[in-house]
Parts: C-alpha cells; structure tokens; sequence
C-alpha cells in the first residue's frame, strides 16, 4: 500500500474509533497488539504505527498515548544498550558460550507483560549470556532490577536430521538429530513505579543444544516469545553422536544429514534443547524439567507434534491432540522441508480465554479508579466545595473522552476519598463537599 492508502485507511479507522464508548478498554487491548508487532517484528511499517498513535494522541490527548510512545522509547534505547554490550563484550572477550543475545529493555508499566513471574528452566547457554548482560546493565544503572520473561522471546535454532527422508523407502536405524541454537531471551525489569528507576528488558541470545538452531527470545521471567533481532551465532550441540548415524538410502540415493535453521518461542526451545541428551521423553518429564506453566507446555507441544506437517520436529505417541503425562515425545528424525529456514506456527488460542477476559476487566476497572479519583481532586482542588451531583456531573464530562462512568462508581470513588481525607462532607449539608487542603 501507499503512503496516501494508509493514510486514507487510518482516517477511516479513526471515524469508527470516536463511535466508542469505552476507549480505554480499546487502548488495552490496542497496547496488547502493538507489544506483539514490536516484538515480533510483525509491524508493517513503523512510520504507520506512529502515525496512528499520532492521530489517537490529536483525539484523546497526551495520557492516552503516553503509554504507547513510551514503548517506542524502549525499542530506541536497547538497541543502544545493545550496541554498547556488544562493543563491551569484544573488548574484554567475555564468553557467552557461544550465544548471541539481544536484549530489549522494557519499562514497566509501559509493555502490557505478566504480573507474576512466568518460570522456566532456560538452558544453560542463553542463562549465562543473559547473565553476562544482566551484570553489564546493572553496573551502568544500578537499582534497577531485571526479570526475565520468557512469554516474549524467541530463538532461531540450527537443527541437523539424519534420518531417512520421509519420502525414502528404506527405513534408518533410529537417528538423532544434532542441534546448535542460537537464542535470545528477553527480560524486563520490574519494580516499583515510584521507587528508583524501573526499566524492563527484552534480550535476544544464541543458546545451545537442541533439535534445532538459532533462537532469539523476549522476556521478563520465562516463557514463549516473540523474535528479536539480531544474528544468532550457531553453537556446537550434540545429541547422541550424530557419527553414529547410518547412511539412508532412498531412490538409489544416500540420504544425508539435512540442515535447517528452526525459528521457535522460548518454551519450545527449552523443550527440544531436552532432546539433545534424550531420545525419548515423556509429558511428565518435559514438564517437570523444563517448569513451563502447562497451559503454555500444551501449546507449544502441540505446535512442535501436532502443527502443520511440514513443521513437525517432534513426534508424538499417540497422536492425538490431547496431552497426559504418559505420552511420549521423539525427535522427528525424518523431517524435511523445502524451506531452509522453518517457523514453527505457534497453535493460535482460540479468542481471548475466560480467565483472560476477566484479567483486562479488572485491570480496566482498577485503572478506572485511579482515573476517576484524580479527576475528583482535580475539579476539588479548583473549586474548593461542589454539591455532589454538579461534582458527578463534571467528573463524567471530564471523563467521557475515555469511558463513561457510572454514578455509583464515581459515589464509590467520592467515599473513599473522604474516608482518606482528601475530602470532607460540609457539617450544613452532607450533599456538599469541601476539598481538604
């Protein structure tokens, strides 16, 4: 598209965005979307992104927008950061054990991440090199404090299959499949709003072993995430000897070791990195040595096993979509695909979950709180005693940009404010309010 076409889609859009009623709701899940763009890589223009934050900034103001430009600055500031790790790393020949990490530092409060810590066992390559920045980034800004977040990275793993085609007609003794992995983990820093200085991060690393190669990863405690950019450096990693392979005939051919470089989140890398040590795994065992939450364990099992054909790395038995703990996984050693570089989808969520939905109800609400008591202290704080239905009645214009509160919610909001004394009820007329210097 043009730029004159996006531009003509962006007012359109804009048109339908003045129609709602509750625009902070949008902005969440607006904030949502936009975190997966920047940190996948997925925004088809970031000259378009900022456009609309532009446009969103002309009809709501600076408070509503202020959030997504913050997210900008982040993106902007750890490719700084990077750059100077990447030059501290050279100087003093750290070793990353052979992995090439990114890291993007995510403020919180900015990037719409988990607030609890997401775990999971990281290997011990991409933990090291994320390590290595961590004390870089702490010595630079101290007070701070960085969290990984496994939910937003990614990684690009370098994978080698030995065994037969699936299209061979002789079938191999069991092969493995060697793996270097180049991977990148995002971390982001938590903390108190009002304390020091809190800033999130989101690195990218070159990890090692595992059924695949190269990985880049986004986070803040541990989980599957977006790509980061970067150019993973592949690492030696063995499963058993890929020596011991045998040669694989198929139509008079040998069929020889086929390489390719797996592009996987984080959870799924941390799955197959168990493969480089382990021919045969169980449900049970990959969750009890990887500690990825099992929602996040089912979907990332199922893209590996039970995904596109063509993305398949894993086998599973049996095949079937459900998951219990006696189920067994093994490397696909037959995999092929036309594609040298393979992304393995991951299995969409159908919607917004249950739990979820209830999650952003309640962060909304939470945030509406605050919203309409600042508004109350403010229109208090200019006009020093308001009867309590030209207070409401101001509170909601004032509001109405965002969302319109109900007046029992701004009644609530009023209690709580006098019983924190920033309020008080005149003794004449308890309809009246006075504001508490």
């Amino acid at each position: 598209m043009t730029e004159a076409e996006i531009e003509a889609v962006l007012d359109k859009t804009m048109v339908l965005f003045r129609f709602l009623q509750e625009k902070d709701v949008f902005e969440r899940y607006y904030k949502q979307h936009l975190a997966k763009r920047l940190l996948l890589q997925k925004s088809v223009s970031e000259d378009s992104e900022k456009t609309m934050i532009s446009k969103l900034k002309t009809e709501c103001g600076c408070q509503f927008t202020s959030k997504l430009e913050g997210m900008f600055k982040d993106v902007t500031i750890s490719n700084t950061i990077n750059e100077e790790f990447k030059q501290r790393v050279n100087s003093a020949g750290t070793n990353l054990c052979g992995v090439d990490i990114y890291v993007r530092v995510l403020t919180t409060g900015y990037w719409p991440t988990q607030s609890a810590n997401l775990k999971a066992n990281v290997p011990m390559a991409p933990r090291s090199a994320f390590e290595a920045f961590r004390r870089f980034y702490l010595n630079k800004h101290s007070g701070r404090q960085l969290t990984l977040q496994p939910q937003l990275g990614s990684a690009d793993l370098n994978a080698v299959f030995y065994g037969s085609r699936k299209e061979d007609s002789c079938s191999a003794a069991s092969s493995v499949a060697s793996v270097a992995a180049s991977a990148s983990v995002a971390p982001a820093t938590s903390g108190e709003a009002t304390v020091s200085s809190v800033a999130g991060i989101s690195s990218s690393s070159s990890a090692v072993a595992a059924a695949a190669a190269g990985l880049s990863s986004n986070n803040n405690g541990l989980a599957p995430s977006p790509s980061v950019p970067g150019t993973p450096t592949s690492a030696s990693a063995v499963g058993p000897s890929p020596s011991s392979a045998p040669s694989v005939m198929g139509a008079g051919k040998p069929s020889g070791p086929r390489k390719h470089i797996i592009q996987v989140s984080t959870y799924q890398m941390v799955i197959l990195m168990l493969f480089n040590t382990r021919d045969k795994l169980t449900y049970e065992e990959i969750q009890n040595e990887t500690d990825i939450p099992d929602r996040d364990l089912v979907r990332a099992l199922q893209s590996l096993a039970l995904g596109k054909p063509a993305q398949r790395v894993l086998v599973k038995s049996p095949k079937t979509k459900e998951m219990e703990s006696s189920h067994e996984f093994t490397v696909n050693d037959s995999f092929t695909s036309k594609l040298y570089r393979v992304k393995i989808q991951a299995v969409a969520a159908k919607g917004e979950s249950e739990p979820e939905r209830k999650e952003t109800r309640s962060k909304v609400d939470e945030d509406r709180k605050h919203e309409i008591e600042a508004a109350i202290v403010r229109i208090m704080k200019a006009r020093r005693r308001m009867t309590h239905n030209n207070l409401v009645a101001e509170v909601t214009d004032q509001l109405k940009s965002r969302f319109l509160p109900s007046p029992i919610l701004i009644k609530k909001r009023i209690e709580s404010l006098i019983e924190r004394e920033y309020l008080a009820r005149t003794p004449e007329d308890r309809k009246i309010y006075s504001y508490v210097a």
